[in-house]
């Protein structure tokens, strides 16, 4: 056997052995790959102090859960890095929470599988405001809060919003998915790059733009009273029992699918894709155009 040979034996053989171990190891941890973690973290809790209608939030990598306190008192529940502190500050009328690194270049280095998170607990439910500014950490509002507006920008972050906004809504993410959940007073707008975007029974007073890249849109039972809008490029459309007072899709290569609760004027355009629409005249107007895409609508 050639020395070439040899080597690459002895590899696999040490590849194995490695594997072996490994899955020793992690049984005995039970798969949790968080105890690998070098990492240090601590848990905090921050009271927050004074009379506040409007909640700003500036972070990166942590995850966000907004949740009702159920008393007279807010707070913030703090899990993260060793000197690396977040802090909620009332600055006239407006709750900043933000983070402060002080954590040496050193202790960057190492194995880390935990995100730090906070939870914002509120004792009241009505708002003004909410404007959050992250990376990658996740956003969760529950459906206990009711705000006049709403702004979210993110990089990867995932976006769960359940609250009531009685204005507009602004949500802006790279490959963060958007799933919301409410009734929306106003306005609606969503940009994504290959992030999916899923709205399930959301009722809007305004119009509703709705636009990406790579990602699909899911719409389940929600009716618009303005125009819905969505552009994307290769993702796909399905809408489930949904309405607008007009509808304006555009894909290149996504499929568009589902079922719209009355008539429609329907316009429908495809280079090479199937096309099965209702033929009604009355109604808004649907203006369907795809490139490859397949365009399929009933009306229920």
């Amino acid at each position: 056997m050639s020395k070439t040979g040899k080597f690459l034996i002895a590899a696999i053989v040490l590849i194995i052995v490695g594997c072996v171990i490994f899955g020793a190891a992690m049984t005995e941890l039970q798969w949790d790959f968080q105890k690998l973690s070098t990492a240090k973290t601590e848990t905090e809790i921050i009271d927050i102090n004074g009379e506040f209608n409007n909640i700003e939030v500036n972070l990166r990598t942590t995850d966000i859960e907004f949740a009702f306190s159920g008393n007279d008192t807010s707070s913030i529940l703090v899990t993260q890095h060793k000197n690396e502190k977040h802090s909620a500050v009332v600055e006239n009328g407006t709750l900043k929470i933000g983070v402060k690194d002080t954590r040496k270049w050193y202790e960057h280095i190492g194995i880390n599988f935990s995100t730090p998170k906070i939870t914002v607990f509120l004792s009241k439910t009505e708002f003004a405001c909410l404007s959050i500014n992250t990376s990658t950490g996740n956003i969760n509002i529950a459906d206990a809060f009711c705000f006049e507006s709403l702004k979210i920008k993110g990089s990867t972050a995932n976006v769960k919003c359940s609250a009531t906004v009685e204005n507009s809504v602004e949500i802006k993410t790279s490959t963060g998915n958007v799933y919301l959940s409410a009734p929306i007073m106003g306005g609606l707008n969503i940009t994504t790059s290959t992030g999916n975007v899923k709205i399930d029974s959301v009722t809007a007073t305004d119009s509703v733009a709705i636009k990406t890249d790579t990602g699909n849109v899911d719409l389940n039972n929600t009716v618009i009273s303005g125009k819905l809008s969505v552009d994307t490029d290769t993702g796909n459309l399905k809408l489930s029992g949904c309405d607008a007072g007009e509808l304006y899709i555009k894909t290149s290569t996504g499929n568009v699918r589902g079922t719209l609760l009355s008539e429609k004027v329907f316009i429908a355009n495809s280079s090479t894709g199937k096309i099965d629409v209702p033929k009604t005249l009355g109604g808004g107007m649907c203006e369907i155009t795809t490139d490859t895409g397949d365009i399929q609508i009933k009306i229920e």
